[in-house]
């Protein structure tokens, strides 16, 4: 037989837990998700020479033309 509460206590109320702040109410939570593994880097390519050929060739070209540039007016005698 339970025992009345006396007059100098407060009744006892049932405890009523809130749901975490962004789980729906009425929901129950949802188990963590399992940590999935870094995906691999891919392997590395191998570079390409065409940018070089293409650089190289550019240069070549400037250094043609200056020293035709050079000769039209004389300066390479």
């Amino acid at each position: 037989a339970a025992s009345a509460p006396r007059p100098d206590e407060p009744p006892v109320r049932p405890v009523v837990l809130a749901p975490a702040p962004g789980q729906p109410a009425g929901r129950p939570p949802s188990p963590p998700q399992q940590a999935q593994a870094a995906p691999r880097p891919a392997p590395a390519r191998p570079r390409s020479l065409a940018p070089l050929l293409v650089l190289g060739f550019a240069v070549a070209a400037a250094v043609l033309a200056w020293v035709w540039w050079l000769a039209a007016r004389g300066g390479m005698r």
